[in-house]
């Protein structure tokens, strides 16, 4: 046995962590050994065959594998589990005396194939080693095929990151848009205000004063809100982030005001007095703040009449398991018309007609849905003839 074949040499295959240095190194072994002058490996897969990137191609090779398919040398040495070294099948290349052929077979299947051209005679070269040199070569495969799984994983990490940073900017972006709309649309009430206290002025009726004074007021409100606008319009997270609840809560009220107004519905927030008013949740804020002025949202398309729309924040108590007592619940219960039971898990996808508040209403449910379970959270919902209950449900920063 030649000195550079030996267990130390199987050893330090295992260093090199490329495919590519792993195949180089095995070049070298058959180099020395038969003086080699093209390798490639084909990969076999329900008899499918495949090369891999990572190793440049041999068209020669290529051609000689289809010529040994051809002639049922690669199922002879697929049968015997051992390296065939055959005379070179290819006339055009008058250099090249054999052919070696190098199964790898594994769990009884034959798993891919390493062919090789020689300028040596079948006659001139030394199969004294040609068991570890198998041995060897099922080695190497081995390395090439553990460092082809980590590569495909690392694709696949790498894809699913991709389509996850996808799914959070169209989610950042179906929020935003919303919420514009709903911010834009609390315009109209403070505009109205003012025209009206403007002819009122202008008819001398009542007392300018008190008129000048609303006016300014609304001023204040459509500036509010434009500023606001101009806020989310700038709001662009990659990556979550943790902010207090309560805070969040506050900045969906101030969206929800005027529309509030609009429709004479009175909302309360229930703070229980145990709470800490410094919880924070890691989470994109735009999105949980889309979440909650939805169920508000839908609330409102419910109570035709007014009434009164409650949120109520607080954590799970008296429970003996840490993770119930992570928990932040939020509560938007309403007293408006509830819904038939299972209204919002039907299908919505084959009427899409947004002109349809009640169709409109359950793809944002749904999609305010996905953002509270993106963030681990749970969401459920309860309704009755006494009105509708939205909770949800998350996991605060420790």
């Amino acid at each position: 046995m030649k000195e550079y074949i030996n267990n130390d040499l199987i050893n330090e295959f295992s260093k090199d962590s490329s495919i590519e240095c792993i195949f180089d190194n095995l070049y070298k072994v058959l180099a020395q050994e038969w003086q080699i002058v093209e390798m490639d490996l084909f990969l076999v897969d329900e008899n499918k065959i495949s090369k891999l990137d990572n190793i440049s191609s041999s068209v020669t090779l290529e051609n000689i594998y289809n010529e040994l398919e051809e002639r049922g040398l690669l199922d002879f040495a697929v049968n015997t589990n051992q390296i065939k070294i055959i005379p070179n099948i290819d006339d055009n290349i008058e250099k090249i005396k054999s052919i070696i052929i190098i199964p790898i077979i594994l769990m009884n299947k034959i798993s891919a194939y390493f062919i090789a051209n020689s300028p040596l005679n079948t006659a001139n070269i030394d199969t004294s080693n040609i068991n570890n040199i198998h041995l060897i070569a099922k080695h190497s495969f081995a390395l090439i095929n553990t460092c082809q799984s980590i590569t495909d994983k690392n694709n696949s990490k790498k894809k699913y990151n991709l389509l996850k940073q996808q799914t959070i900017l169209a989610s950042n972006q179906i929020a935003i848009s919303e919420l514009l709309v709903a911010l834009n649309n609390g315009l109209d009430i403070p505009q109205k205000i003012i025209k009206t206290n403007l002819e009122l002025i202008q008819k001398n009726i009542g007392d300018n004063k008190r008129r000048i004074s609303i006016i300014e007021e609304q001023f204040n409100s459509i500036t509010n809100i434009q500023n606001k606008i101009q806020e989310l319009s700038n709001e662009i997270n990659n990556s979550p982030q943790n902010y207090n609840v309560f805070d969040i809560i506050e900045e969906t009220i101030s969206i929800a005001n005027p529309i509030l107004n609009k429709h004479g519905i009175t909302l309360l927030t229930n703070i229980k007095e145990n709470i800490d008013k410094n919880i924070l949740i890691n989470c994109f804020k735009i999105q949980i703040i889309f979440a909650i002025y939805n169920f508000i949202s839908s609330s409102i398309y419910s109570m035709q009449n007014g009434g009164t729309i409650n949120i109520n924040i607080f954590k799970n108590d008296n429970t003996t398991q840490k993770l119930d007592a992570e928990i932040i619940n939020i509560i938007v219960s309403n007293d408006g018309v509830g819904f038939e039971e299972n209204e919002f898990e039907g299908s919505i996808i084959a009427n899409l007609d947004l002109s349809n508040q009640k169709i409109k209403s359950h793809l944002l449910y749904k999609i305010a849905q996905n953002i509270i379970i993106g963030h681990k959270g749970k969401i459920s919902i309860y309704s009755d003839q006494k009105g509708t209950t939205f909770k949800i449900q998350l996991k605060k920063v420790n």
